[in-house]
C-alpha cells in the first residue's frame, strides 16, 4: 500500500499533483497497452440497429460482440455499455443503457476520505472503497434509473439521438447506482492504489437462481502482514453482511472469493471457455473485540456467458442489462 503512504499528510495541493500525477501515469500505460479499448461492454450504437439472424434448430439469434475484460486503469471518456434491447426481428442497441467515465474527481475524494485512516491491510482498505462508493452513489434511491438514462421516442416509436451524454457523474447522490457502476470506479480507484485488479463485464448466479448480469473485479495483490500473494474475486456491489452478537445487521463489506492463481490461462478460461468461479457465502459477526466469519448453505457463482439472458418477457422487446 506505498501510495497509501505517500498522500498521508498531504495538503489540498500536493494531494491532488499527486494524484494527477499517478492518473496520467496509468492512462498512457492503458492506451498504449489499449489502443483500441474506447468502448466497454456491449458493442452496439445506442440507437438499435439491425443484425443478421441466425438460427439452429427453430431458434434463431443474433451474435454481437462484448468487451467483458479490462486489465488496467479506465482512461477519461471511456464508454460503458451495460445494457442491451433487442428484439426477435434481430434489432438491438443498448436504448441509451449506457454512460462515459467522464469525470475522475471522484479518485481525488477517495484519497482525500483515505488519506488520514490508519488501515492495517489490504481487506480493510477493500472495506473503505466499499464505503466510499456506496456513499458516493447514494443510499436511498431518488431517481429511477431507467427514467434517468431514457431516450425519448418519435410518433412511430423510433428513438431520437441522445442529445446530453450520459456521464457517470449522473449516478451520483441517487442511489440508482448499479454494478457496472461500482465495479468501473473500483477498478480505477484499485489501480490507482497500485494493486494489479481487473474488470470483468460477466454474470453471477447464487445457489440455484437465475443467473443475472453482473460486473466484479478480479485482483491479484501481496498480502502485508503475511507477505504472500493472493488472487480474489473482488465484489463491491453484492457485499457480504456485519452481523452483532444478537445477530442484528450492523454493516456490509465487499465478498471476496479467493482463488489459487490468477494467469492469462485462467483468465481465458474464464473469458472464452467455461471456467465458474465459485465460492461458498460469508457473513461475520462481531463478538467484543472478535470478529468470526459465518458461513452460510449457498454458495456464489461468478463466471461469463456467451448467452444473454433477459431480465423481462413482458413483451417482444427483451431487455438485458448488468443489473446487480
Amino acid at each position: 500500500m506505498r501510495f497509501l503512504r505517500e498522500i498521508q499528510g498531504l495538503d489540498e495541493e500536493h494531494l491532488r499533483k499527486k494524484v494527477s500525477s499517478k492518473i496520467k501515469r496509468l492512462e498512457a500505460q492503458s492506451l498504449k497497452e489499449n489502443p483500441d479499448y474506447q468502448v466497454l461492454g456491449y458493442q452496439v450504437e445506442d440507437i438499435p440497429q439491425l443484425y443478421q439472424l441466425e438460427r439452429t434448430g427453430n431458434e434463431s439469434y443474433i451474435s454481437l460482440t462484448m468487451r467483458c475484460f479490462y486489465n488496467n486503469f479506465i482512461p477519461k471518456n471511456t464508454k460503458i455499455v451495460f445494457g442491451l434491447v433487442y428484439n426477435r426481428l434481430g434489432r438491438a442497441g443498448s436504448f441509451g443503457k449506457s454512460y462515459y467515465l467522464d469525470d475522475q474527481e471522484y479518485l481525488y475524494d477517495f484519497c482525500k476520505y483515505i488519506q488520514e485512516i490508519d488501515i492495517e491491510d489490504e481487506v480493510e482498505l477493500f472495506g473503505y472503497i466499499r464505503d466510499f462508493l456506496k456513499k458516493y452513489f447514494g443510499y436511498f434511491q431518488v431517481l429511477d434509473r431507467d427514467q434517468m438514462l431514457t431516450m425519448l421516442m418519435d410518433i412511430n416509436g423510433n428513438p431520437f439521438p441522445i442529445n446530453n451524454t450520459h456521464s457517470i457523474k449522473n449516478f451520483k447522490g441517487k442511489g440508482n447506482a448499479l454494478c457496472s457502476e461500482y465495479a468501473v470506479m473500483a477498478q480505477n480507484i484499485l489501480r490507482l492504489f497500485g494493486f494489479e485488479s481487473y474488470l470483468v463485464l460477466g454474470t453471477e448466479k447464487v445457489n440455484d437462481n437465475n443467473p443475472e448480469g453482473h460486473a466484479y473485479n478480479l485482483i491479484t495483490y501481496k498480502d502485508s502482514e503475511t507477505k504472500t500473494t493472493r488472487h480474489a474475486v473482488l465484489d463491491f456491489m453484492n457485499p457480504v453482511s456485519v452481523y452483532d452478537h444478537d445477530y442484528h445487521k450492523i454493516g456490509e463489506e465487499p465478498f471476496i472469493g479467493y482463488i489459487d492463481k490468477l494467469d492469462e490461462e485462467v483468465v481465458n478460461e474464464l473469458i472464452h471457455g467455461d471456467k465458474h468461479l465459485v465460492f461458498d457465502d460469508y457473513g461475520y459477526c462481531i463478538f467484543g473485540n472478535s470478529l468470526l466469519k459465518l458461513g452460510f448453505n449457498r454458495t456464489r457463482n461468478y463466471y461469463v456467458d456467451t448467452y444473454i439472458h433477459p431480465d423481462t418477457k413482458k413483451s417482444d422487446n427483451k431487455v438485458y442489462t448488468l443489473t446487480k
